[in-house]
């Protein structure tokens, strides 16, 4: 994977353009912290100061974790917004069966066609075995393409980061139909492949980020 070494300045408020940050499927708030200290997968890093911050979690058991991470870091940037939005990014408002991780309940996802499948992995304590259990609570997601509409331009520089275990697919689907795929600058995407039902091939996901783009003059960049 080819390393960006790319720093996002401050937004020292010389103009209009906000920058903005998303960050869908913030688990423990990891990625902030990836971020802030240039330790991204493309060691890309962001000067947080007077950014807008909005990370997307709905499991209410790691609220409180990124929450510290977000103190932490609105220590330091004093102008910088930090936002906790408790709902996973889907294309549709409601509430879906949150499938939590069984090593874990860091990891879970509400993609249904994810569940049944082994995903030998060494991030799993176990080494292999289910990646998530058969039922779980509902917990609230929402219209995330319509969200991006009543809360951010265009004209704003985001970067997005997306680790939704499975649901970055129809995500992508949601955000085209709607019109707002190309406001994204930089994006950064964790691509579920051989654990989801049926699988997707390394291949089909490269001709997607080719496809992405060359339509919408966006770089994609992997995230894990």
């Amino acid at each position: 994977m080819k390393c960006t070494n790319q720093t996002f300045p401050a937004n020292a408020g010389l103009t209009e353009r906000r920058s903005v940050l998303l960050d869908c499927g913030a688990n423990v708030g990891q990625s902030l912290t990836a971020f802030a200290q240039g330790t991204t997968p493309s060691l890309d890093r962001i000067i947080f100061d007077g950014w807008d911050v909005f990370s997307f979690e709905p499991n209410p058991k790691l609220h409180h974790r990124i929450e510290k991470v977000m103190d932490g870091l609105a220590a330091e940037y004093e102008r910088t917004s930090f936002e906790l939005v408790p709902a996973g990014c889907w294309w549709e408002d409601g509430e879906l069966t949150f499938f939590e991780g069984i090593a874990t309940h860091q990891a879970g996802t509400f993609a249904s066609w994810r569940r049944k499948r082994a995903e030998p992995c060494n991030r799993w304590p176990t080494g292999s075995g289910p990646v998530v259990k058969s039922d779980g609570p509902s917990l609230p997601v929402i219209d995330f393409p319509a969200w991006v509409k009543a809360h951010l331009t265009k004209d704003d520089l985001i970067l997005m980061k997306v680790d939704i275990e499975g649901a970055e697919y129809k995500l992508i689907e949601a955000m085209e139909a709607a019109g707002v795929m190309d406001w994204i600058d930089i994006f950064y995407v964790e691509w579920s492949t051989q654990s989801l039902t049926p699988p997707v091939s390394r291949r089909d996901v490269n001709i997607l980020i080719r496809r992405l783009e060359a339509t919408y003059g966006l770089q994609v960049r992997k995230w894990l």
